[in-house]
This record gives structure tokens, C-alpha cells and sequence, in this order.
């Protein structure tokens, strides 16, 4: 069980725990067009790798020590989607709340699965984001799926052992975990949850081709 280092602040941070290709980058838009700044985790943010690399060897303290030191007050994507990370930060931060995006397990599979083909090329693993500069992203997978391989039932029941695992951490914990749904993406149910106004812009999609989920433009 991860340990951290007690109560560091009681600041209302904001961690995105939502798996990859949940829409986790349409919602860090959303919560930097709310006025958030957010470390997001994509691996060309220059923080990310040092990030993955801290969780990968179980430094949980010093991925704490970013959250309360560092410019952000939003964190999302790696390694804050990790399994069973929430509940050191929720521990860590009482006052933060969590957001979840969920959608589809084997349409969440084709579309992981696709990024990683296209960064890398190889048809059977991981290993092939190297070219890309995912590094970091490389070893968070093998931690958590036990694998490099992209095999389907492993890779989906991750996904669902940690969608269902986290439902129920919270459960007990009202106004904590604000769960949305990929296809119904919006403005009113998170800045409900949030405490903002709606503001008068478009909700940004992002990475979708063609139809966004839901018929929405």
C-alpha cells in the first residue's frame, strides 16, 4: 500500500484520475478555460517523464511534494490516473476533489490501442513510443498492466478494476468524485460540481476525428 507523508495542505486541488483516451485532454481545456492552471500528462510536458519516474519507483512522497510546491492547482493524465493513487491524495489533500471520464471499455481499448501503434509503429507492444518520446509512459504501463504487450483482456480489466475501484472508494465520500461520461461531455455537470459559472465559450473537444460522442459540433 502506498504511504505518503501526511497531511501537507489543505488546498482544493483538482486530480483528473481518468485513464488515457477518456477525453482527459477536452477536460484539462475545460478546467484551464475555468480559470485552473493544470499540469497536464502528456509526455511533452517537461515535467511528465520525472513524474512517471517517481511513481514507477514507488516515490510517492515526491510526486506529494509537486502537487503542494509546484505552479499548478490541476493535476491530470500520468501518473495521477494511476491505480489506487487517489487514495494517498485523498488522504494527502481532504480537500480535493477527483474527476472520473469513463466511456465504452472496447472503444477506450481502440482508441489506446491506435495511439500507441501510431506512435510507435509496432502492431503487438508498446516498445515502439520510444520514437515518440514516451518514455515515461512506457514504464507506467508495464507497472500497472504487468505487460508491454497490448493485449485486450488484460489491458480492459485494468480498466475496469480501476473505473469500479474508485466509484466505490468515493462512494462514501460526497461532492468528491465528479463522474462523467466521454460521450456526454459538458460544461453544466462539471461546473456544477466545481462551483462555476458556465462560461460563454464552446466546450473543447479534443483529439476526436470527425463526429464528436453524443452528435454534439
Amino acid at each position: 500500500m502506498m504511504e505518503g507523508v501526511g497531511t501537507l495542505s489543505n488546498k482544493g486541488f483538482i486530480f483528473n484520475i481518468s485513464f488515457p483516451k477518456t477525453g482527459t485532454t477536452s477536460v484539462e481545456a475545460a478546467l484551464q478555460i475555468l480559470g485552473f492552471s493544470v499540469a497536464h500528462g502528456t509526455w511533452r510536458s517537461s515535467h511528465t517523464n520525472y513524474l512517471y519516474a517517481n511513481y514507477v519507483n514507488d516515490n510517492i512522497d515526491e510526486l506529494l511534494y509537486f502537487v503542494e510546491r509546484s505552479k499548478f492547482n490541476c493535476f491530470s493524465d500520468g501518473p495521477w490516473f494511476s491505480p489506487d493513487l487517489y487514495r494517498v491524495l485523498e488522504k494527502e489533500f481532504p480537500n480535493a476533489k477527483f474527476i472520473l471520464t469513463v466511456r465504452d471499455p472496447d472503444k477506450w481499448f481502440e482508441s489506446l490501442s491506435a495511439m500507441i501503434l501510431k506512435t510507435g509503429g509496432h502492431t503487438d507492444n508498446i516498445d515502439g513510443i520510444y520514437k515518440g518520446g514516451q518514455y515515461g509512459f512506457k514504464s507506467w504501463y508495464k507497472k500497472v498492466f504487468k505487460t508491454l504487450a497490448l493485449d485486450k483482456k488484460i489491458l480492459i480489466d485494468v480498466y475496469n478494476k480501476h473505473n469500479e475501484s474508485a466509484i466505490s472508494f468515493f462512494k462514501d465520500k460526497p461532492n468528491k468524485l465528479i463522474q462523467l461520461k466521454l460521450e456526454s461531455l459538458d460544461w453544466e455537470p462539471m461546473c456544477t460540481s466545481l462551483g462555476k459559472k458556465v462560461p460563454n465559450a464552446r466546450f473543447p473537444w479534443k483529439n476526436f476525428r470527425g463526429k464528436i460522442p453524443g452528435g454534439k459540433r
